[in-house]
């Protein structure tokens, strides 16, 4: 079994930071790129940001601003604490040995021991453009995925 080493534990304490300010920072972008967004945490603010990426993808961003994977990784970030902020989930940094090995997820907010959302994952997949994503395809990706977090909260508290 692999182990976390000093380098991945501090590389995880640092995502976990840039995502406690994830709200703040997609603010500063996205005022940057003259979109309003409003960082309240709720589905709506996701469907805002996601927009805007997508807009963007395709408008480009400026280099001395920020790029659209750096982008893709504030949505992630900022979806992680949206279901922290919603259900009361953990960020976690994953020590199974599989592909997903040390990166931080989002768990105890369903039922099931394997509810879980890997943010970096979301933002990869996004960045590339891989549109089987669920909500993908309708460019609402990181929205969708906060309401199955939620409905999958709700179901565990009834």
């Amino acid at each position: 079994m692999p182990k976390l080493t000093p380098k991945l534990e501090a590389r995880f304490n640092e995502y976990l930071n840039d995502a406690w300010h994830s709200g703040e920072n997609l603010r500063f972008l996205l005022d940057n790129l003259r979109e309003h967004f409003n960082p309240d945490y709720s589905v709506e603010s996701l469907e805002a940001a996601e927009r805007a990426y997508w807009k963007h993808s395709v408008l480009g961003i400026p280099a001395d601003i920020s790029s659209q994977e750096q982008f893709a990784q504030l949505l992630g970030q900022y979806l992680g604490e949206s279901i922290r902020h919603h259900t009361g989930a953990n960020w976690t940094q994953c020590i199974e040995d599989n592909p997903m090995f040390a990166q931080p997820f989002i768990d105890s907010f369903g039922r099931s021991a394997w509810d879980r959302i890997y943010p970096v994952q979301l933002a990869i997949q996004i960045n590339n453009l891989q549109e089987s994503y669920p909500g993908a395809a309708e460019h609402r990706a990181f929205a969708a995925t906060l309401e199955r977090a939620i409905k999958s909260h709700k179901s565990k508290s009834s």
